[in-house]
């Protein structure tokens, strides 16, 4: 449905491991057990980290999930974004009006161009 899909929540999201080594190193500063020394420890991290790597996940796909159910209730079907035409030309003419040069370095039509238009329509 979404070509281009949303950015995540989480920039740069964490395997279980990751965060094991994370809460590991948070654990061992406040002076806890070392890893390896006591099961419950290593269980509760390792519950932790997964628990982490899941929320992580879901957060990331939630914006996606978001946009789809949004664009469920828009009417018509829905199509890719294109891009506009606009049926209009400049054309720079050799000397201006005035009789002075164009001016090669400013920016669009300049005075002395000609604009065309399909019929039917108005300059402004």
């Amino acid at each position: 449905m979404n070509p281009r899909p949303s950015p995540s929540l989480v920039e740069r999201p964490r395997s279980a491991h990751e965060i094991a080594g994370v809460l590991n190193r948070l654990l061992d500063e406040a002076r806890f057990a070392p890893p390896g020394t006591d099961q419950l420890r290593d269980a509760l991290v390792q519950i932790a980290a997964r628990y982490g790597e899941i929320v992580t996940q879901c957060l990331n796909v939630s914006p996606d999930l978001h946009l789809e159910a949004f664009s469920e209730l828009l009417p018509g079907l829905a199509r890719p974004a294109t891009a506009a035409r606009v049926h209009v030309s400049f054309r720079r003419r050799k000397t201006a009006r005035r009789g002075k040069p164009p001016d090669p370095r400013k920016p669009g039509p300049g005075p002395g161009a000609d604009v065309y238009t399909p019929r039917g329509t108005s300059r402004r």
